[in-house]
């Protein structure tokens, strides 16, 4: 079996439940799983809320796409704060989905409100989500798109670990260097 290198996260991500708590209270070869309204699809947790990544995000929304999007480094001189942009809660949940080609690696982008849903979910089973078979599925669209995730009952029983999973949520929540930040901003006519 494989095995990933231990990756040294940045301080601003966050696992486990307690970071979900404390954040929730009050196809074709693409990365993350993209639906439109009114699409559902079911996907395997290939780790429950000890495993999801959390972190508050900065997204400047362009039209004509390349729109910047990156963690908040959460110190004074973050680029998104500077430029006066609140960040917002997001969670990374790898995935696997069943497409035309077989079965694939995907990682879902979950907000405050699906995330509340897997830890209401993950107390209903009385165990970690992972390999449990979860229906999601966006309403609304663009900037207001809202998803659902519900457990269907059943499990996948061949769910790999989190450590032989092939995407890790880090390497795709979007460049954590100020400096690599502050050259995309620049690129997008954000930064001066």
């Amino acid at each position: 079996a494989k095995r990933k290198a231990e990756v040294s996260s940045p301080a601003f991500f966050k696992k486990g439940r307690k970071a979900v708590e404390d954040a929730t209270e009050g196809s074709n070869g693409q990365t993350f799983l993209k639906l439109a309204d009114g699409d559902s699809f079911e996907i395997v947790s290939v780790g429950g809320l000890e495993e999801l990544l959390t972190f508050d995000q900065h997204a400047f929304w362009l039209d004509g796409g390349n729109s910047p999007i990156f963690p908040c480094l959460q110190t004074k001189d973050c680029p998104g704060c500077m430029l006066n942009d609140d960040p917002r809660f997001k969670a990374i949940l790898p995935v696997l989905v069943k497409t035309d080609a077989g079965q694939e690696e995907r990682l879902v982008v979950l907000g405050k409100q699906a995330v509340k849903q897997l830890s209401e979910a993950e107390d209903a089973v009385g165990e970690s989500l992972h390999g449990h078979i979860l229906r999601y599925a966006p309403k609304g669209t663009n900037l207001n798109t809202r998803y659902t995730v519900i457990p269907t009952g059943r499990k996948y029983s061949n769910t790999p670990s989190i450590e032989d999973f092939g995407l890790q949520p880090e390497e795709h929540a979007g460049p954590s260097d100020r400096e690599e930040i502050i050259k995309i901003l620049k690129e997008a006519k954000l930064w001066k």
